[in-house]
């Protein structure tokens, strides 16, 4: 047979094989399954069949082509069909199976590529044997454990997750984040948020996340370039200080330095109000210290300038109104709040934390000394703290060299011209007052020199109040030895302060028998002997002499001695809070203060004490959060019972005062209501006091009568009845006007002429005091002890009465003065009994009847209103008997028309009324002579000597007349 058609015929016929078929022995095969051959059914016809190529299959027989295989499928080996790839593989090209790379996985068969693992998940691809593939062929990817992480592609997870890191002790395992700090995962150590610290020298520490006692620590920022310090790698290494990742700028705000960020580098200083390191080349800074200084010294110089002079009574008086008990009560209270924060290490929230840093004013941390000094840290603490502790010394040293200098002096000038002893007391006062203000301060300072902090795990021991001291190192130990013994002899001074109160001991607590505490109060008031030490004791009352002592050391331990109690800070609150409690029933009890109201004080000052220290524990423990309260609430709450106190006593002393002033009005209209009684017979003088005597005079005491005039009679109404030398008190009488007999004329003419002798001329009976008394209180008048209708209340009665004057007097200055008077609250009416309009016809009719001068009556009238005044300035007649004391005498020229006549210039001192009635005889007679009256003039010692030699110079004070001012007084 031919193969290939012929034109010519042929006996046998022509041979034909289809598309799909080969010769094969002349034979027409079909390809078998998986070839195919690519004839067309015609002449020349194909010998074989090609075998399909990868990718492609053949299914049946004859095949002129191969078939694709669908995606993701590969042709098997015969070609016969299409198998997918194997778990785990992707057909690459559709040529070939391949394994998925690392960090891929394909859960069936893919093409080209496998599946890349996202974040945070592995590879976890199991073999025939059940173990974990190491390399390639992952079928699926796992999510990684809690606290890991990965990145994209990974095969294993060797990040942490974001708020994990990787532990110290164990790189491969991974914590929680540490409380108070930031954790961003991957490689990253944790970082502290800002107000914490933690040491970098080492991974090991990493975890140790340690809060700061100041607002100097920054935190670490993650959000900018610094994100790069806080891989691991970056520990372990050594970092320059001006790198951008040194311990120092990444944790430390600007100025601060060290562990904790705990101090301050050179050229700075610690600002406690803002509780961060301030440049000393900050102009704000200095002059905010110039401000608070001169407002200091501008409010000293005006309380000093209003409490030394006569001027701006009202503003002193409104001062007075302040007890000092409350006072100080504040000054201690402020002081021990403001220490809550530093000794506890919490900081309170705010408005309360920025007042804090106001009222540090308190405790002189305005002081700073930083600025002064250069060095090291550690050699600019040593110093400073030197200076706290040395220069109280040297103020005292200081103070006792000026009041050694005027007392060896010559006390010739007005400065110096007092008492010795006055010029001790004065002395002892001031280093008393100096110590009350510096000890606490001063004691705080040098407890915070042994306030060391240990960190463990770090190793390392620091000074908490300057953390750039090694609490380890030798110069630390000599200079701890120094302050001890610093401590040793500022805590001996309240020691000092007991043996000076026991000393004087039988003066401020007299037992007597009859306890009356006004009493006591009022003679140990009046004891001059204790002037030097009355700072300690004036407050409280007389059973509690020694309470100062005391007080200072309760202040002392709240500001110095809780931080030394434990480093934890909820132990330290709860100490605090302990010792607060203890105050708060202590003060409760003992109320240890003279007045009431200092003692209501003192209780809620320990009250909010206690508040403080709980609102500390509460903010340590986390009980505010659970209670639900907001920090600005806690700190509002905390600012209002703080500043209650202020405002109690601010209120009580503004009571004070306005209540003392509407006193004065009513005593100024009682003083100036004199009733008048010209016309009223015997019998309406009898009925008016029965009325009175009912309804005004209690069952024990009894009505009384004191005649005397009008002059007089304003002097009683407005500060009280003078006692009479001649009757060593002041004689009353039981008879009415109408009644009474000539005794009454020549008695109180004695009273009202203050002379020891009737002097002739009858002064007349003008004013009728009604007074109401204690009827056992009155004795029978001396000279005149057989008339039952005079009586005579004694001068030691009058002294024991002194405490009922202050709060109802006009005018307290002869009470200030020490004049023996019976207040004016006694005085129950006040009856004119002359015509006062007529007396001053009579008495200028007597100076027209002589145009020279005054008549002779003129003249005693005169006399005895100088005696009359003169006596209004003498001293109580207990204190020494005495009634004039030191008053200068200058017998200058007495003028008459052309007439001088030289008297002598000598200056005499009198001490008792008769030397000075003996030496002005001479004068009046002198005076008489020329129908003149003797006149006064006031001034001071240190003027006299200009006087002698150039006469007496015009004033422009006073009235604006420009003259000189004399006085018949």
């Amino acid at each position: 047979p031919s193969y290939l058609p012929s034109n010519i015929p042929t006996p046998v016929p022509t041979f034909n094989c289809p598309a799909g078929g080969y010769i094969d022995n002349n034979e027409c095969v079909l390809c078998p399954v998986g070839k195919f051959t690519n004839g067309t059914g015609t002449a020349p016809f194909p010998t074989k069949c090609h075998f399909c190529t990868a990718g492609k299959y053949a299914s049946t027989t004859g095949s002129t082509s191969c078939s694709i295989c669908s995606t993701g499928k590969l042709s098997n080996s015969e070609r016969t069909s299409c198998d997918n790839c194997k778990a785990g593989e992707y057909s690459y090209q559709d040529t070939e199976c391949v394994r998925c790379e690392k960090g891929k996985y394909a859960p069936i068969a893919l093409t080209d590529t496998c599946i890349t693992c996202g974040a945070g998940f592995y590879v976890n691809t199991v073999n025939e044997s059940g173990t974990y593939y190491s390399e390639t062929g992952s079928t699926s990817c796992t999510t990684c454990d809690i606290g890991y992480d990965s990145d994209e592609g990974s095969s294993k997870c060797d990040l942490a997750d974001t708020g994990y890191y990787f532990s110290p002790l164990n790189p491969d395992n991974v914590w929680l984040c540490p409380k108070n700090s930031e954790c961003i995962g991957r490689t990253q150590a944790p970082v502290p948020v800002a107000g914490y610290w933690v040491d970098r020298r080492s991974y090991d520490y990493a975890d140790g996340i340690h809060k700061c006692s100041r607002d100097t620590c920054a935190g670490g920022d993650t959000a900018n370039s610094s994100y790069n310090c806080w891989s691991i790698s970056s520990y372990d290494s050594i970092i320059e200080s001006d790198s951008e990742c040194a311990s120092d700028k990444v944790l430390c705000r600007s100025g601060a330095q060290g562990p904790l960020c705990g101090s301050c580098k050179e050229g700075f200083t610690y600002q406690p109000a803002a509780r961060t390191c301030e440049s000393c080349a900050d102009p704000s800074l200095n002059s905010g210290l110039i401000i608070i200084g001169v407002i200091c010294v501008i409010i000293a110089i005006m309380i000093g300038f209003v409490i030394s002079t006569n001027k701006f009574e009202k503003l002193r008086y409104l001062l007075s109104c302040f007890d000092g008990g409350s006072l100080k009560v504040i000054w201690v209270t402020y002081q021990v709040i403001i220490s809550c924060s530093w000794n506890i290490n919490v900081t309170f929230p705010d408005p309360f934390n920025n007042m804090l840093g106001f009222m540090t004013i308190f405790s002189f941390d305005f002081l700073s000394f930083d600025c002064m000094q250069q060095g090291s840290s550690q050699s600019r603490y040593f110093q400073k703290l030197y200076l706290w502790c040395g220069f109280p010394i040297l103020l005292t040293i200081l103070i006792v060299m000026v009041g050694a200098i005027r007392l060896t002096r010559q006390m010739s000038q007005y400065e110096f011209n007092h008492d010795k002893k006055q010029v001790v007391n004065q002395h002892v006062w001031m280093v008393l007052l100096l110590t009350y203000l510096v000890l606490p301060p001063v004691a705080n300072k040098q407890f915070q020199a042994l306030d060391c902090i240990t960190l463990s795990k770090e190793k390392i021991q620091f000074l908490r109040i300057d953390s750039m001291i090694d609490c380890d190192s030798n110069e630390y130990k000599e200079f701890q030895s120094v302050i001890l013994l610093f401590i040793l002899l500022y805590q001996s001074i309240p020691m000092l302060w007991m043996v000076l109160l026991y000393y004087n001991k039988s003066s401020l607590d007299r037992q007597i028998q009859n306890y009356d505490e006004t009493l006591e109060l009022y003679i140990r008031d009046n004891e001059k002997s204790l002037d030097y030490i009355r700072f300690l004791f004036n407050d409280y009352r007389v059973k509690k002499w020694w309470f100062e002592v005391i007080e200072m050391y309760r202040r002392i331990v709240f500001i110095g001695v809780i931080p030394l109690a434990s480093t934890v800070t909820a132990k330290r609150a709860s100490f605090g809070l302990a010792l607060a409690i203890a105050s708060a029933l202590f003060f409760r009890e003992q109320e240890p203060y003279r007045l009431k109201f200092t003692n209501f004080i003192a209780y809620v000052a320990q009250v909010a004490i206690l508040l403080t220290f709980y609102a500390a524990i509460s903010i340590e423990t986390g009980v505010m959060i659970s209670f639900g309260l907001s920090g600005v609430g806690l700190g509002v709450f905390l600012v209002v019972s703080n500043l209650s106190i202020l405002l109690l006593v601010i209120s009580s002393g503004l009571y004070r005062f306005k209540k003392h002033q509407n006193d004065i009005i009513e005593t100024q209209d009682k003083a100036e209501r004199l009733e008048w009684a010209v016309s009223f017979t015997a019998e309406k003088f009898r009925t008016t006091f029965d009325a009175i005597n009912e309804r005004s005079v209690p069952a024990s005491n009894i009505l009384v009568f004191h005649y005397t005039s009008f002059e007089l009679a304003k002097v009683a109404m407005r500060s009280g009845i003078m006692a009479s030398q001649h009757f060593d008190g002041i004689p009353f009488t039981f008879r009415l006007p109408h009644d009474s007999s000539s005794d009454e004329n020549v008695i109180f003419s004695i009273t009202t002429s203050s002379n020891t002798e009737p002097s002739g001329f009858a002064f007349p009976n003008e004013v009728l005091l009604v007074v109401s008394l204690p009827a056992v209180l009155l004795r029978p008048l001396r000279g005149y002890e057989k008339d039952n209708f005079l009586c005579c209340l004694n001068v030691c009665v009058l002294s024991a009465m002194r405490s009922m004057h202050p709060s109802n007097i006009v005018d307290v200055k002869p009470w200030v003065d020490g004049i023996s008077l019976l207040p004016p609250t006694c005085i129950l009416r006040a009856y004119s009994l002359i015509d006062l309009e007529e007396e001053k016809e009579e008495s200028l009719s007597v100076v027209n009847r002589n145009s020279q001068g005054f008549s002779m009556q003129g003249l005693h009238l005169a006399s005895r209103l100088s005696e009359v005044t003169e006596y209004s300035r003498r001293p109580s007649f207990i204190n020494n008997q005495s009634w004039i004391h030191d008053v200068p005498l200058i017998q200058k020229n007495i003028h008459h028309h052309h007439h001088h006549e030289q008297q002598s210039n000598q200056i005499n001192k009198v001490n008792y009324v008769e030397d000075f009635l003996e030496k002005m005889i001479p004068m009046r007679a002198q005076a008489n002579k020329h129908n003149l009256i003797p006149l006064y003039h006031y001034t001071s010692p240190s003027l006299l000597n200009l006087i002698k030699k150039t006469g007496l110079r015009m004033s422009s004070q006073g009235q604006g007349d420009g003259g000189v001012y004399f006085s018949t007084r």
